[in-house]
């Protein structure tokens, strides 16, 4: 896939954008998670608003509270009631998915794919919106990338992505396991014999604690003794505009002392244009490829700890590059109780983002 020229659109301009994705067919079919990111209603409340009820499945995964704090299950039953009230007004039909029970939890989101292909027939569906705005990384990666890859899948694909850094910020994570990489993208990272020679790190900065990033680094250093660089990746331009800088300032000791990052390899990528870093990751691999072309193959190995459209980002460049993807496997997540969850929410942005279908079909009619 390529997606040098795409089509987005965000919220006041999402309606037509959906009304162009669904054109003449009569059913449209929204994937998203159920559990206590309040992101969560917001696309299909949108959604519904735009498309008739009789022509709009929605189908959850529930995704349970996240934790057994008041807080985080006080939000899943708050986005629980305000689908219920989306669909009593709107009528459209809704399906809830549970979390497959898994021997290893890395494999849920291969499992779950499954599952919603055979279940929902995914492959036959004109127009599918899979909304990832409460969905983690290692359950729509998978699922977006399975999607992708179906040839027999030939309707259009669309991200619904409901953005906001400030909750990002605010949702904390507990009990980090072992780093690992994401079901689906490990790209022959850790073969013994196929695997790349030369290893390029590409942790994408946000909300991370250093206890993550040094999990993945020491992963990566003691399975792959040959990581050659790491080029840690800052939001900028961001709304705040000096995130790019507090990010540095909070991981100072794991990057300056610990990682050694060179100041010259940090790069910079649009906080709310994902196709910005699936470029900027292109180019690195680029790069490095040429450089190191004479010492053997060469992957670059991003690791998303960021923004949910900046993880879009490396998304499409794992899947357009056949990029390992690295992560830190978390057994609960919970939400801040100090954040004004009504006022942050109004600072959101729904952004819809058309990965394959009709505009791909002939590349002169894509445009940004």
């Amino acid at each position: 896939m390529s997606w040098e020229r795409y089509v987005s659109a965000v919220d006041a301009d999402a309606d037509a954008l959906i009304r162009a994705a669904i054109g003449e067919s009569d059913r449209l079919l929204v994937i998203s998670g159920m559990g206590f990111d309040p992101r969560g209603p917001i696309g299909i409340e949108k959604i519904s608003q735009v498309v008739d009820g009789n022509a709009l499945e929605v189908v959850t995964i529930d995704l349970g509270p996240g934790s057994s704090r008041p807080t985080t299950i006080a939000l899943a039953q708050r986005n629980r009631t305000a689908v219920q009230a989306a669909r009593a007004a709107h009528g459209f039909i809704w399906t809830e998915l549970d979390l497959p029970s898994v021997t290893r939890t890395e494999s849920k989101g291969l499992v779950l794919t499954r599952q919603l292909m055979q279940e929902t027939k995914l492959a036959e569906r004109p127009v599918v919106v899979v909304d990832i705005s409460s969905l983690p990384t290692d359950l729509y990666f998978p699922i977006v990338r399975a999607m992708l890859e179906d040839k027999d899948f030939r309707g259009n694909l669309l991200l619904a992505v409901c953005e906001n850094p400030e909750i990002d910020r605010a949702i904390e994570k507990e009990g980090a396991e072992s780093a690992t990489t994401v079901p689906g993208y490990r790209a022959g990272l850790f073969a013994e014999t196929s695997g790349p020679s030369n290893v390029v790190w590409a942790p994408v900065l946000g909300s991370v604690d250093p206890e993550e990033l040094q999990k993945i680094h020491t992963e990566l250093v003691n399975r792959r003794a040959n990581l050659v660089e790491i080029c840690p990746v800052l939001p900028f331009p961001a709304k705040n505009p000096r995130e790019a800088d507090n990010i540095v300032l909070r991981l100072r000791r794991f990057l300056s002392d610990e990682a050694r990052v060179d100041p010259q390899n940090y790069i910079y990528a649009a906080e709310s244009n994902p196709f910005d870093l699936y470029r900027q990751i292109g180019a690195l691999q680029g790069r490095y490829q040429r450089v190191l072309g004479p010492l053997g193959p060469t992957k670059i190995v991003p690791s998303s700890h960021s923004s949910k459209m900046l993880s879009v980002g490396v998304l499409l460049a794992a899947v357009s590059y056949d990029l390992p993807v690295m992560q830190v496997v978390r057994s609960g997540y919970w939400f801040t109780e100090t954040l004004d969850v009504d006022a942050a929410l109004e600072a959101s942005e729904l952004h819809l983002i058309w990965l394959a279908g009709d505009p791909y079909n002939d590349t002169e009619e894509a445009a940004c």
